[in-house]
């Protein structure tokens, strides 16, 4: 996979088959509101191979999963589909991504900038 470029798009719903396998492939189990969230892919090769999701809250969009297959981290997917999602939600005029901070990656996330305030970890998108 080294050398490829990565596509990200929106996730839409002919894409939960494939999140899903790549979830059993990983051992970790999907989370059944993927089926209903928003999102995006990213695609390697044609191949869908992480995803990012979120919801809108007020001036807000926080993203309740990210996911990279093990075998696929540390080669900047995941900063990848964040970047995207800060624009995304610039675009549409949030002013800051939120994450959860009790999450089970409160570490990954604060090493990519968001700090922690009101319970969450932030980072403004602009």
């Amino acid at each position: 996979m080294k050398g490829q470029r990565l596509f990200v798009r929106a996730m839409d719903a002919s894409d939960f088959g494939t999140l899903e396998a790549l979830h059993s492939a990983s051992e970790e189990p999907i989370e059944e509101d993927v089926r209903a969230a928003n999102g995006l892919v990213g695609r390697l090769a044609g191949s869908s191979v992480a995803y990012l999701t979120w919801r809108r809250d007020r001036d807000a969009m926080t993203i309740s999963r990210i996911f990279v297959p093990p075998d696929l981290r540390r080669l900047g997917i995941g900063r990848m589909l964040l970047a995207e999602a800060a624009t995304i939600a610039a675009d549409a005029g949030a002013t800051e991504l939120r994450v959860e901070q009790d999450c089970k990656l409160a570490r990954y996330f604060e090493r990519r900038g968001f700090v922690s305030a009101e319970g969450s970890l932030i980072k403004a998108t602009r």
